[in-house]
């Protein structure tokens, strides 16, 4: 759903964009970047592909004079890389100091925790170490096991995974997983082995999420407002473009749970905004409205 902001947002600067999707491993990332090269553009925008990976693209696009910016990174930025800025580590690792405060206050301080990661974003597992030193300082007696996943194991492996993850500690209450997306499939799956009393939550609900939460069958996740990332990261090429500094601020967020998910402010497909007029703001501040 990010490309469908960034386009919004080159749009509404008269930009020309395409969409090349990147995929969830280094060399479906590495061809995806090397297709965006291809086509000459004055910029590219990614979103949370490691600089490593993308080590001798990225001398490409430097040589070539393309600009590059990304969200949800944890490198500084470098050569063609000239923001990296926009959900950066301290983010995620506040993310995750939220969700811990919300497990061990709900739990009573016992909680049994499942972790499911994925280890192919190094960002992410920025908001896992936010978490787990938060439960430590604030329940030590509360039980944090992980479990890295891929990113062909969402929907497909790791429902199962963590079907048997709660069957070898039958005294699991708490799923954590750092990516909404990588909770596809668990709900279905707990439910049809017959588990119960399980709490599920994480970083960054995506709309099945959000469903679940108001289903009552999820608990609480951070919202990730996409449509402001990518109005962010596109002011961010613009700034580059006319020579300005590029703005570095916190990104507009909640804490979503059962009780909140339905006063959240959502776009038409149902995805968290966060600030209703962020268009008309952004618009305005281009002169473009």
């Amino acid at each position: 759903m990010l490309a469908k902001y960034w386009e919004d947002a080159a749009k509404d600067l008269g930009w020309t964009y395409t969409d090349i999707i990147s995929g969830a491993t280094p060399e479906a990332q590495q061809k995806a970047f090397e297709s965006a090269l291809q086509q000459k553009p004055d910029g590219i925008l990614t979103s949370g592909i490691p600089i490593s990976t993308l080590k001798s693209q990225l001398a490409e696009a430097k040589s070539k004079g393309i600009w590059v910016n990304t969200s949800a990174s944890t490198d500084q930025p470098s050569g063609a890389m000239f923001d990296t800025s926009i959900a950066d580590p301290a983010q995620l690792a506040e993310w995750g100091k939220m969700v811990a405060a919300y497990v061990v206050s709900e739990s009573g301080g016992k909680a049994d925790i499942q972790t499911f990661a994925l280890p192919v974003f190094p960002i992410l597992y920025e908001f896992d170490k936010g978490f787990k030193a938060a439960i430590k300082q604030w329940c030590p007696g509360c039980k944090v096991t992980e479990h890295p996943q891929q990113g062909t194991d969402i929907g497909t492996k790791t429902p199962q995974a963590v079907v048997s993850a709660v069957q070898a500690d039958p005294k699991t209450n708490w799923l954590i997983f750092d990516l909404g997306n990588l909770a596809t499939g668990v709900d279905s799956a707990v439910a049809a082995a017959g588990l119960k009393g399980l709490h599920i939550g994480g970083l960054t609900a995506d709309v099945p999420n959000l469903d679940a939460l108001k289903n009552k069958k999820e608990d609480v996740w951070t919202a990730y407002s996409l449509p402001i990332v990518a109005y962010r990261q596109v002011d961010s090429m613009a700034r580059k473009f006319n020579g300005e500094a590029i703005l570095k601020a916190p990104l507009a967020t909640e804490l979503i749970t059962q009780d909140s998910v339905n006063s959240l402010h959502v776009d038409g497909a149902g995805n968290y905004v966060g600030v209703t007029d962020y268009r008309d703001q952004f618009k305005k501040l281009w002169l473009v409205s």
